[in-house]
């Protein structure tokens, strides 16, 4: 049987080395023909388990920053809302912050070696109109 996962975001990948590890690759379809677009992601405490069990975590944690404050501010740059997020992360550990691109990264090169090299991602490109 064939799995096929959409999107190689946060979930996508993982899921896919999951997938991997049990010898079952899957197809990766991404709509970004880049990993640059988009987004961060924001790893807590709880989420280290997932990565732990895929053996990931320490390389990941490495290329990620560790969150300090996280400020709400308004188009203007005027900040509307300020949070030291030690006052959450202090008693189970940081808060890690990666952009997209180095998930992608981590991915597709360095966790080549976790997965068997059968990680694979597909880009996309969205037909007019739809």
């Amino acid at each position: 049987m064939k799995t096929l996962v959409i999107g190689a975001g946060i979930a996508g990948l993982t899921l896919g080395g999951l997938l991997c590890r049990q010898e079952r690759p899957p197809v990766i379809v991404e709509r970004s023909a880049s990993p640059a677009d988009g987004y961060a992601i924001g790893l807590y405490p709880l989420g280290r388990c997932v990565l732990h069990g895929l053996g990931a975590y320490r390389e990941l944690a490495a290329r990620s920053l560790v969150l300090e404050r996280y400020e709400l501010s308004a188009g203007s740059g005027w900040v509307l809302q300020s949070l030291d997020m030690s006052v959450l992360t202090g008693a189970v550990g940081p808060l890690l912050r990666s952009a997209a691109v180095t998930w992608w990264r981590f991915w597709r090169r360095p966790a080549r070696r976790l997965t068997g090299g059968c990680l694979r991602v597909h880009a996309t490109t969205p037909q007019r109109g739809s």
